[in-house]
């Protein structure tokens, strides 16, 4: 009897039953035989899920760079190994029974066959629903018809047929669809991978359609019911999660992503946490969600911090992995921050800072105001009158936006949308009597020229609000860019120009600083699309290279590097096609006009020299891969520009998180537990690669 204690590491994915020498398996859901002792379960692994690498007292997750299709994974062929594999345990059949079933098949596959012979003797066109009647039932006995209207020319009209299945490969097909079964556990592996990456409700099994489409698709898949849905999608949870927790505990600089959501409906408070790291082996940056953590007490500082550590703890990060924490700028969760790691690892999200810039300068100048208030109430008319809409839509195929306080820039998308339907607008409020008053046409072209003091904020907002791509190198180019280019707007109207200049105060007043953070200046100097273009002063710069400066000089101390030689590439920058970055290209160009004759006088290691007298590279290049072609030329600044490149600008990634919480935690849902919560954010969080589906 084996021991109540489980020490190996195997074990994480097996779970008992009721027959004691049957384990199940986590991944998979074939039941294993265990007599005592791990071999067997071992063997499991290493045939059915060689992408898991066991060791003594460790678990490797192989990394693998190519990625499979979702749709392959429900006609996976089976493996030669599986047809005599003494670990996969399968139900008691009649054997009698079974020998009837094959032999009905056989019957009604020989009339197939034969009708679809005659058929293409005479016409050369096989009936696809003749032959698909057949196949749809489950049974393996014809592979494959080829029915193509391309193969059949004038001169030769038979269709060539796969020969018939035997006997025993019949019986083996019809034992896939059994519990443990090689089709089986594709199919369900499938299911709880559209579950959890559509958000799909768990109940979605016992729907109707769902069973009906299943009926037809695969007949002879036995559709698990909601709850023992939820028992797989839980078990799934824990294989995956040991597996990401030993991904992470090989990662050397984390960032992480946290805040705090209420949800509505069951007004429960949530605290999300995302971790940010960079991928060597795929050369992109990853990302998973680890935390959404339901509260039950006040967000306190204390409790906060307590939560942090609770999460730290749960997923085995290290605080000395944390690179830097990225939240918005509220007083509990800043001191959480301050009092968890140290207040030289917290950033702001500065997707929440341009949103204050704007909020500010609109809401504080009267004029501006006044025309907002009246667009929105106009806006909220049609939103309310059917009549209106009607109307509107006959004149026009666009629908009207109406700005929400908690979404960044929705009042320059209403205004945006406004002018572009003024016209009909006015059509239609000419005939209502009691509708509200039009914008007169000095309120109109005041409107218009807000918007191009509000377009440059749109951008840069979007700009800093991925994920996919490195963010934290561009904070200090895109505030830079988004002040010369609010300068250089050409405006008339008084109105619009104390909106202008309210908009370059608040910047000032917000960014004017940005360029003392150690961290934002050496990501900007290590990216190879901007070094040292944007750093305007002269002093943050000079101690940015010199923090970069002893960061090498303890890389050699630690290790002997080899020197490094390389030729400067003179890549031409591209114009992107947002206009935004025009000054960012000027820029480039007086660079290179005064590069000769402004050399730095201190001294500065051969290999930081030498990045920096290269020509910057075109915005559109990639960086990870840069320096992933390039490692070899500067092998100290690659070790040193590796935790920045996972520093994400702004906590937008914990905003999307609890969008997607939303979405699933819907009315009908109402009743669904944290904890599950948890495991369906996790697994929606991973990739595809991270969920090993053979």
């Amino acid at each position: 009897m084996m021991s109540s204690k489980h020490k190996s590491v195997i074990w994480e994915y097996f779970e008992k039953t009721s027959n004691v020498e049957i384990v199940l398996c986590k991944l998979c859901h074939a039941s294993v035989k265990s007599c005592g002792n791990t071999t067997n379960i071992r063997n499991h692994i290493k045939r059915n899920h060689p992408s898991i690498k066991l060791s003594k007292g460790a678990v490797t997750v192989v990394m693998r760079r190519s990625s499979q299709s979702v749709a392959s994974t429900s006609s996976t062929e089976p493996q030669e190994q599986n047809v005599d594999d003494p670990d996969v345990m399968t139900e008691e059949n009649d054997f009698a029974e079974v020998a009837r079933t094959i032999v009905n098949k056989a019957q009604q596959t020989q009339r197939t066959l034969n009708f679809a012979s005659t058929s293409s003797s005479s016409s050369g066109i096989v009936d696809n629903d003749s032959v698909a009647s057949f196949s749809g039932s489950g049974s393996a006995s014809v592979r494959s018809i080829q029915t193509t209207s391309s193969s059949i020319t004038p001169q030769s009209a038979n269709i060539s047929l796969t020969r018939q299945s035997t006997i025993s490969e019949s019986i083996f097909n019809i034992k896939s669809y059994d519990r443990g079964g090689y089709k089986t556990r594709a199919i369900t592996d499938a299911l709880i991978y559209m579950v959890a990456k559509d958000n799909l409700p768990l109940s979605t099994t016992e729907k109707q359609g769902f069973r009906f489409f299943m009926q037809k698709a695969v007949p002879m898949y036995k559709i698990p019911c909601r709850k023992t849905l939820t028992k797989m999608v839980k078990s799934k949870y824990e294989v995956l999660s040991t597996l990401i927790k030993s991904k992470l505990s090989l990662v050397d600089h984390l960032t992480l992503t946290s805040d705090i959501w209420t949800d509505t409906l069951n007004t429960k408070s949530f605290l999300g946490m995302t971790v940010h790291f960079l991928n060597l082996n795929k050369v992109a940056l990853d990302s998973v969600t680890i935390g959404v953590l339901e509260l039950s007490a006040s967000h306190t500082a204390d409790n906060i911090s307590t939560w942090f550590e609770h999460l730290l703890a749960q997923w085995g990060i290290k605080k000395s992995q944390v690179f830097t924490v990225v939240t918005d700028s509220g007083a509990n969760i800043l001191s959480a921050v301050n009092k968890t790691f140290t207040s030289d690892k917290h950033l702001p999200c500065f997707a929440h800072t341009l949103n204050l810039v704007s909020e500010r300068a609109l809401l504080n100048l009267t004029d501006v105001l006044s025309v907002i208030n009246k667009i929105k109430s106009i806006v909220t008319f049609f939103k309310q009158s059917v009549a209106a809409s009607d109307e509107l839509r006959k004149l026009c195929d666009l629908k009207l936006k109406q700005s929400v306080p908690t979404r960044w820039n929705s009042i320059y998308f209403m205004i945006d949308r406004f002018i572009l339907c003024s016209n009909h607008i006015a059509s239609v409020l000419i005939h209502i009597r009691r509708g509200p008053e039009m914008l007169t046409a000095d309120e109109i072209d005041i409107a218009k020229e807000m918007l191009l003091v509000l377009k440059p904020m749109e951008v840069a907002t979007r700009e800093l609000c991925g994920q996919k791509y490195v963010t934290g190198s561009t904070v200090i180019p895109l505030i830079n860019c988004l002040i010369k280019k609010t300068e250089s707007i050409d405006l008339t109207h008084p109105t619009a120009l104390s909106l202008k200049r309210a908009m370059l105060e608040n910047l000032d007043k917000r960014f004017g600083r940005m360029e003392e953070r150690s961290l934002l200046s050496i990501s900007t100097i290590l990216d190879p699309r901007f070094k040292t273009i944007h750093l305007n002063n002269p002093l943050t710069s000079s101690k940015a290279i010199k923090m970069i400066k002893t960061q090498i000089i303890e890389i050699k101390s630690n290790c002997d590097e080899p020197s490094s030689s390389n030729q400067g590439s003179s890549d031409d920058d591209v114009e992107p096609s947002d206009s935004l970055w025009s000054v960012h290209n000027e820029l480039v160009t007086k660079k290179a006009a005064t590069q000769n004759s402004h050399q730095p006088e201190e001294r500065i290691p051969t290999e930081l020299k030498h990045y920096l007298s290269q020509p910057t590279i075109p915005l559109g290049d990639d960086i990870l891969k840069y320096w992933d072609i390039n490692g070899n030329m500067f092998p100290l600044l690659k070790k040193i520009v590796q935790p920045y490149l996972s520093v994400v600008a702004t906590s937008v990634p914990s905003e999307r998180l609890f969008s997607k919480a939303g979405n699933i935690m819907t009315e009908k849902r109402n009743r669904l537990k944290g904890d599950k919560l948890q495991q369906l954010l996790f697994l929606s969080s991973l990739n595809f690669e991270d969920w090993h589906i053979e």
